[in-house]
């Protein structure tokens, strides 16, 4: 089912640009998760392990977060403008008081965050390990799994 390239690109929010063919040669992790989730933050110690210990050899992270911004339909523009702000804001200062350099992906719409949606995503944290060529080779990355698959896809 993966053996076509996966694709990515967006515009993180802290501005950053990300594509995906730009890591092409890198081992990435593609986490799904958001700053709600509990059993997300309690992998993020064992992915900042992992990504200490491999960034120099080549081992990238991209975070997918499915924050909630909670916008309702009868939001006025102002309303939306202001919960994407705050979204965006509890992000930022979760990645930044827990150390995760990574690039971020919001949108602000919760289950329905639209890279999420495309890869069929139903429950977070989810995982995607993509090798060095641009398939995903795992989506079972969690736990010592991840450093062990990083390890063996960077020929450690």
């Amino acid at each position: 089912a993966f053996d076509k390239a996966f694709e990515l690109t967006f515009t993180a929010v802290d501005g950053r640009k990300v594509d995906i063919k730009d890591y092409r040669g890198k081992v990435v992790l593609v986490d799904f998760w958001a700053t709600w989730c509990g059993p997300c933050k309690a992998e993020i110690p064992n992915i900042k392990k992992v990504y200490a210990a491999y960034r120099d050899k080549g081992f990238e992270i991209i975070g997918i977060s499915l924050e909630n911004a909670a916008i309702k339909s009868d939001d006025t523009e102002a309303q939306v403008a202001a919960k994407h702000e705050k979204a965006k804001k509890i992000l930022t200062d979760f990645t930044a008081n827990t150390e995760m350099p990574w690039p971020q992906y919001y949108d602000g719409k919760h289950w329905k965050n639209d890279i999420s949606n495309r890869f069929g995503i139903a429950s977070i944290p989810a995982m995607f390990l993509i090798d060095q060529d641009g398939k995903i080779v795992s989506t079972e990355a969690r736990g010592p799994k991840l450093e062990a698959e990083v390890k063996r896809l960077l020929k450690l």
